[in-house]
């Protein structure tokens, strides 16, 4: 009885009991499975890294920077932080709106940047906490 220990493309390790009548396949033999068709590497990557970028690009345009503006949110906050509303113009003529808290005795001013979507309403507990820590939250929020 032949028992194959490793097939490899050149030559065949086997067993010294050898049965000619075994079926051996070797690994550089294929099995035809239906309609194949090979694309070359020159053709194929630019196709692949074509419909990367695509996808990317649309993920990409589904997910910018969308603040919410007034009146959404809960501005009543605001009071109840003792903000008040700072607008500062940029040389390219933008209006960007900021809560300053002011704190009595506070060494430290905190700038506040809440990153994507929302506003400065929903960042409440974390002005509160950065305030009740002795900073002065400096907090922008949109442009206008």
């Amino acid at each position: 009885m032949l028992k194959v220990i490793c097939s490899c493309p050149d030559s065949l390790v086997v067993s010294p009991s050898y049965d000619p009548a075994s079926w051996i396949t070797r690994p550089t033999e294929a099995i035809y499975t239906g309609f194949s068709m090979q694309i070359p590497w020159y053709i194929g990557v630019p196709i692949v890294i074509a419909f990367s970028v695509g996808i990317l690009f649309m993920a990409a345009r589904r997910a910018p920077f969308y603040p919410l503006k007034y009146p959404s949110g809960i501005w009543e906050l605001q009071s109840g932080l003792g903000a008040k509303d700072v607008w500062l113009l940029t040389s390219d003529g933008f209006r960007l709106h900021a809560w300053w808290i002011t704190v009595p005795q506070a060494s430290f001013v905190t700038l506040y940047l809440h990153g994507n979507a929302g506003n400065v309403t929903h960042r409440f507990l974390q002005i509160r906490a950065a305030a009740d820590e002795d900073h002065r939250p400096f907090v922008q929020d949109r442009n206008q």
